[in-house]
């Protein structure tokens, strides 16, 4: 139920509009605004970046070559995909940081923004029933004797 609705809710909500929610709203600090939204467009990028590395491995032998390969080397390529992985998310966020330091991100407390969110009064009920449905869940969950 969660990652149900976890899809919706990202196939329905544009980022920018849940930072400044966030920040408007629920009067989060906007640097952690700022990171969740940098978290948001990262992960799609991130996972591109990660078929790109498993699909040039796979040309050069490597994830799945042959059928009935021995622990230790899957461990291996496994490794070096994670590691090369890490690193070149380690460069996209030293590239976006050198940015923002260039853009005195978080120089002032406060910030200003170009646009305002409104939330309507549907939006409100639907965040309410959600949080309604879910105690439900749980209560259920619990009540039938499941442990988490």
């Amino acid at each position: 139920t969660l990652v149900f609705a976890s899809f919706v809710w990202i196939a329905t909500t544009d980022p920018r509009d849940a930072v400044l929610a966030l920040a408007r709203q629920l009067r989060v600090p906007y640097r952690f605004a700022f990171a969740v939204s940098l978290a948001l467009r990262f992960l799609p990028i991130l996972e591109k970046e990660a078929a790109a590395v498993r699909d040039a491995q796979r040309l050069r032998g490597g994830f799945g070559g042959a059928p009935r390969r021995n622990i230790r080397r899957r461990l291996a390529e496994q490794r070096r995909f994670i590691f090369t992985v890490f690193v070149n998310a380690v460069r996209r966020v030293r590239l976006i940081s050198e940015t923002m330091d260039s853009r005195a991100f978080g120089l002032y407390p406060d910030r200003t923004y170009r646009r305002s969110l409104r939330v309507p009064a549907s939006g409100c009920a639907l965040m309410i029933g959600s949080a309604v449905a879910t105690g439900l869940v749980f209560v259920l969950v619990f009540a039938m004797g499941y442990e988490m």
